[in-house]
């Protein structure tokens, strides 16, 4: 099952009230959720997620996309209420070690990233750069290496 681009884009659902739980899909399409009103996002079967497909959602706090092995750029773009980015099979975070824009404009803020410990050495035995980018602008955030 997809989430076609801009399914759920700017969607009127009521802010800070969504929990997007969709067990059945496996792919999140360009900005389907781009500046929803979403709390959290659940999709266990998820093996792709695109660019902006979850970006300006200011109330996301909880994403959960345990197999999923990519995730494009700006995916999580301003989405400064993060807490828990569960991505325990992304190999590949915005399409290279050198882009980095998936976590683009969040400052300050305390989160947990969970990714493969390949992401660890990814970029010539350091992190991948989505990593460091982000830990180098919230510095009391944690990544987890799985």
């Amino acid at each position: 099952t997809i989430i076609a681009d801009f399914a759920f884009s700017g969607s009127g659902v009521t802010l800070g009230n969504l929990n997007v739980n969709m067990p059945q899909v496996t792919y999140l399409q360009y900005a389907c959720f781009n500046g929803s009103g979403i709390v959290s996002v659940n999709c266990p079967l998820c093996t792709l997620v695109n660019t902006f497909a979850l970006a300006f959602c200011s109330y996301l706090t909880t994403v959960n996309l345990p197999i999923a092995t990519a995730i494009g750029d700006s995916c999580f773009n301003n989405d400064t209420s993060l807490t828990s980015v569960s991505l325990n099979s992304c190999t590949n975070l915005g399409g290279g070690v050198a882009v980095n824009l998936v976590f683009d404009n969040i400052f300050g803020i305390t989160a947990t990233i969970t990714v493969p410990i390949f992401l660890q050495t990814c970029n010539a035995g350091n992190p991948d750069g989505d990593l460091v980018t982000f830990i180098s602008n919230n510095p009391a955030s944690t990544i987890i290496y799985v």
